[in-house]
């Protein structure tokens, strides 16, 4: 699943702190996105992206 945001980071850092698993923290990719990795409570992995 991908989810689409405006600020990244600080949907990563809520995502998280509410307990779900930090997979990769939010890092710049291919030059034009800021993504991180999650993963929802049955271990799916989540893309949070953020156009830069």
């Amino acid at each position: 699943m991908i989810l689409w945001t405006d600020d990244t980071a600080s949907a990563y850092a809520e995502i998280t702190a509410s307990g779900a698993p930090a997979l990769a923290s939010p890092h710049e990719w291919l030059g034009r996105l800021l993504i991180a990795w999650t993963a929802d409570s049955d271990g799916n992995p989540i893309q949070i992206v953020q156009p830069l």
